[in-house]
């Protein structure tokens, strides 16, 4: 019997393919304090945060494995964004608001702005940095790339820049309403990409696509540039709010009446469906129900939100298939942020606000401790042809409602993970230890089915 489950996880490793998971998402608090911390924002393995510690806000960074403190100073500091190993933030030097950003390297690093005006609401996106400045009485746009420009210089308001690469949007005030800007490699003083007699605000980037929301005479729908043409998303009685966007994908919440929901569209479905395609037919309601969902953040086909559960908000995360809550508890959770399928909100415990992340179950890891081992075959041994109410904890790996062959395939595939890189097909040395162990442990069909 020992053979034949080798042969068989041998095969079955060699064609299993990539499966949903089904797990409870792995959820790591990493603040516990006795103070508030907020503001989450993530990039990668790289989570930063504002914290409430010693009367004022200083900014801390998690890596992956470390948490540093960035600022120790008597001043807030504040809006902390980050790329990569790159932190910006703004905090008052005593008189005014200036821009400080850390290159993973210097703490309590020196500000990249020094002036006797407000600067505020930093972005960052690689190794570029923009920011809005009140300089003349009026708030205009800066960049810094290694050296600072100012890209907006008028009579007139320009706010909540944003950056995607080499590409940067904001609003500005046109003598009437506000309109959308884009400057592509640093343009100065660049045309708006909306003109028009109502406002436009809140614009975001990702890559070439732009989008907004933007005021139609009676209510707000959402709008997309594409890097040459203009698309409205949406055209209905009720507005449309908040727009995020990563790659071809934009997230958006809306009022249905009584209260909001999430939508998702997919630019390159809509193209592909050819002329005279509405863009609704591209578009998926990603919540109905009784109770408010806002705040969407999209990272290729991942989103997430806070919904308001009958208590109170919790997160939920769309993979593109599926709608999983990743917290579910009796106090609130906030502000979700999400880069790849790592996500970050700001959830209260009872006392104050701490920090949480979210993170994909690890495929074979039915005990949810980040690794692959004995314990794991374990549990894939004592439910080995269960069929009825499975979970990923039972060793259901793929999904399938069964815990069977193919769960031993995706166990062996990720054997020794995070100790060994996980690999599609194991050495033949690591196949036969599991093939022992699961035949030490009794796995066989006729014998778990003999012994009830």
């Amino acid at each position: 019997m020992k053979g034949s489950i080798f042969v068989g996880l041998v095969v079955l490793v060699m064609f299993v393919v990539a499966a949903p998971l089904h797990a409870a998402w792995q959820v790591t608090a990493l603040t516990d304090n006795d103070y508030d911390d907020d503001q989450p924002q993530v990039s990668g393995s790289n989570v930063v945060w504002e914290g409430n510690i010693d009367g004022d806000y200083e900014i801390f960074l998690y890596d992956g494995s470390t948490t540093t403190q960035l600022t120790a100073n008597g001043y807030e500091d504040g809006n902390p964004q980050v790329s990569g190993s790159n932190v910006v933030w703004y905090r008052s030097d005593g008189s005014d608001n200036e821009i400080f950003l850390y290159d993973g390297s210097t703490l309590n690093p020196p500000p990249i702005t020094d002036n006797d005006y407000d600067d505020r609401y930093p972005q960052v996106s690689g190794s570029n940095v923009v920011w809005e400045g009140n300089v003349d009485g009026d708030y205009e746009i800066f960049l810094y790339d290694g050296s600072t420009t100012q890209l907006t210089d008028n009579s007139d308001n320009d706010y909540d820049p944003q950056i995607s690469g080499s590409s940067m949007v904001w609003q500005g005030w046109d003598g009437n309403d506000y309109e959308i800007f884009l400057s592509d490699g640093g343009t100065v003083n660049p045309p708006p990409i909306t003109t028009n007699g109502t406002s436009d605000r809140y614009p975001q980037v990702s890559g070439s696509s732009v989008v907004w929301e933007g005021y139609d005479g009676s209510d707000w729908e959402i709008f997309l540039y594409d890097g040459s043409t203009t698309t409205q998303l949406t055209d209905n009685a009720t507005s449309d709010y908040e727009p995020q966007v990563s790659g071809s994908k934009v997230a958006w919440y809306r009022s249905d009446g009584s209260d909001y929901e999430i939508f998702l569209y997919d630019h390159d479905e809509f193209l592909s469906l050819g002329e005279g395609a509405n863009p609704e037919d591209a578009t998926t309601q990603l919540t109905n129900n009784g109770d408010t969902d806002r705040y969407p953040q999209v990272s290729g086909s991942n989103v997430v939100w806070e919904g308001y559960d009958g208590n109170d908000f919790e997160i939920y995360l769309y993979d593109g298939t599926t709608t999983t809550p990743l917290t579910d508890n009796s106090y609130g959770d906030y502000d979700p942020q999400i880069s790849g399928s790592g996500t970050v909100w700001r959830g209260y415990d009872g006392n104050d606000y701490e920090i949480f992340l979210a993170t994909p179950p690890v495929p074979g890891d039915a005990d949810g401790d980040g690794d692959v081992d004995g314990d794991d075959a374990q549990a894939l041994a004592d439910n080995w042809g269960e069929t009825t109410d499975v979970t990923w904890e039972m060793g259901d790996f793929d999904g399938d409602g069964v815990v069977g062959p193919a769960d031993a395939a995706i166990l062996a595939a990720n054997w020794g993970y995070p100790g060994a890189e996980a690999a599609p097909v194991p050495e033949p040395s690591t196949l036969a230890m599991i093939g022992s162990l699961l035949a030490a442990l009794g796995i066989t069909a006729g014998r778990r089915g003999r012994g009830r």
